[in-house]
């Protein structure tokens, strides 16, 4: 398998998404791809379950995207 980790570090949040490509039949792959973040700080802390829910909901389409053009080429 590939496996790819960004590290997220801003102001307010850190993480890393993590991405890991394995070939799976003849002609496939198999694409697992995570996001693990936390909030910095009380003020981040008090609005991280909107951010997240914002971060989460974008973040699975853009994946979805990238499945799409992987499986294009």
């Amino acid at each position: 398998p590939t496996l790819m980790v960004v590290t997220v570090d801003a102001a307010e949040i850190e993480g890393t998404i993590t991405t890991e490509l394995e070939p799976s039949n003849p002609h496939g792959t198999n694409m697992t791809v995570s996001l693990r973040i936390r909030a910095r700080g009380i003020l981040a802390a008090m609005f991280f379950p909107v951010v997240s829910r914002a971060i989460g909901s974008g973040f699975s389409r853009q994946i979805d995207e990238i499945a799409a053009r992987i499986d294009q080429g």
